[in-house]
Parts: structure tokens; C-alpha cells; sequence
């Protein structure tokens, strides 16, 4: 029969894994389900940007100063609280695998565990970097109709 001596645990390793599972689940979930709280709608938003820009921009050709406002919103609302879930999860699965490889667990459990809360954190930085992309063209777009050429 054999010793347990040569079996080695994979319980960091596990929970890492499983806490990966978690955070990427949580990140597609959040993804696919769109926006937990109220927000405005895309087209005020997209306006109130481009009317701040165009402001701003009439202020400095004309040598004056731009006193910008500063908007209050909530530092927590559900959509914030699901996405500092989800890093924080990802996180301590990342954690979890490098404790899991220090302790000489098996190598498929413990990249298991990174590739799972990498991809999780990956995922959402990707699609902050998408939004801001497409949040980016559009207002140009809003911009170059309102008359103000930036290019």
C-alpha cells in the first residue's frame, strides 16, 4: 500500500482554483448582466461630456480660465461593489497559487488557480479599456458634429 508521505496536499492550490472559478464567474456574470444600479442613460452622459469639452475648449482659446465641475456621486453603488468583489476574489486566487507552488503542490492545480483569477482580473480591465475606447470615439464623433474639429 503506500506511504502518504509521497501524496501531497493541493488544498491551497483547490481553493485557489475554486476562488478563480468564482471571480471569472463573477466577472462574465457582471458582464453579461450589465448594470446592477441606475445609471443615465448613454446619450445624456455622452452630451454632458461633449458640452464640458467644448467648454472647455472655448475657454482656453479665448485666454480665460475653465472652472470645472466636480460631481458627486456615491463611492459605492452594486455595480462598484461587484467589481471590487470580483478583484479581490481573483486576487487571493492568485495568492492562494503562489502559496499553493511555495509549497511544492501539483504545478496543474496551482496555474490552474492563476490562469483563472489572471483571467478574471484581465477580463475586467479589458472591458474598462473596450468602454473607454468606444466612449472615446464617440464623443470625437459628438464633437466633430457640434463644429469643434480636434484633429
Amino acid at each position: 500500500m503506500g506511504d502518504n508521505k509521497d501524496k501531497k496536499s493541493n488544498s491551497f492550490g483547490m481553493i485557489g482554483v475554486v476562488l478563480g472559478v468564482i471571480a471569472l464567474g463573477m466577472a462574465l456574470f457582471h458582464f453579461w448582466s450589465g448594470p446592477i444600479s441606475p445609471s443615465p442613460a448613454v446619450e445624456v452622459t455622452i452630451a454632458d461630456q461633449a458640452c464640458k469639452i467644448k467648454k472647455a475648449v472655448e475657454a482656453k482659446i479665448k485666454g480665460k480660465k475653465y472652472k470645472r465641475a466636480i460631481a458627486r456621486t456615491s463611492r459605492f453603488n452594486g455595480d462598484r461593489i461587484v467589481d471590487m468583489a470580483t478583484i479581490g476574489t481573483a486576487f487571493l486566487a492568485i495568492i492562494l497559487a503562489v502559496i499553493s507552488f511555495i509549497r511544492h503542490e501539483n504545478i496543474r492545480v496551482c496555474g490552474s488557480a492563476v490562469v483563472l483569477g489572471g483571467g478574471a482580473i484581465a477580463f475586467q480591465f479589458l472591458t474598462v479599456a473596450l468602454g473607454v475606447i468606444v466612449f472615446a470615439i464617440i464623443i470625437t464623433a459628438v464633437l466633430s458634429q457640434m463644429g469643434l474639429d480636434i484633429w
